[in-house]
């Protein structure tokens, strides 16, 4: 005796269909999501690491790294600011033997000294420091220092370390978003 059953799939075959097609979306916003997310990672790590190894206030490095991201062609950039930066917004800054010595810098600077009335602001009460400068009007300017290469070697030790985080980033941003009805 043979017996035949029938099952009905439809519903079940029409909502798998429904799902599939809305997968390229939310594949879509879950790795714009993670590129975002991984933008501001390497930008917050990196400024931060920068800002130990120079003994940088963090407020200031923070300003130098900033993230971007660009959903129209699925790219999220850092943008880091690498112009001078004047000696006062260093933690600390000696003067000796007529030189200005940054220990986060290890670095001194010649024919430079701090003041406690030129240029100080009232709002802030930070020292200066300035350099004997004969081009100038007022034969000063501030003392500046180059902080480029120890920004870029930080931002490439933490971009390394990017591929690992996008992926970890990437499956939370996948699970979330299959994870909503």
């Amino acid at each position: 005796m043979a017996s035949l059953f029938e099952i009905d799939l439809g519903d079940e075959v029409s909502s798998i269909e429904s799902s599939l097609a809305l997968m390229p979306k939310k594949l879509d916003s879950a790795v714009q999501r993670a590129q975002r997310k991984l933008a501001r990672w390497l930008a917050y790590h990196s400024a931060r690491e920068t800002g130990q190894v120079l003994e940088l206030k963090a407020s200031v490095i923070r300003r130098r790294f900033r993230s971007y991201h660009n959903s129209g062609s699925k790219t999220a950039k850092v943008w880091l600011g690498l112009d001078k930066i004047q000696l006062h917004h260093f933690k600390k800054m000696t003067y000796s033997n007529g030189k200005v010595f940054v220990p986060g810098l290890d670095q001194s600077f010649d024919n430079a000294f701090i003041s406690k009335s030129i240029g100080q602001s009232k709002r802030d009460g930070k020292n200066r420091a300035w350099v004997r400068d004969e081009s100038t009007e007022s034969g000063l300017k501030a003392a500046e220092a180059d902080i480029s290469t120890e920004a870029l070697q930080s931002l490439e030790r933490w971009e390394k370390r990017a591929n690992t985080r996008f992926n970890e980033l990437l499956r939370q941003e996948v699970d979330y978003e299959f994870s909503k009805n």
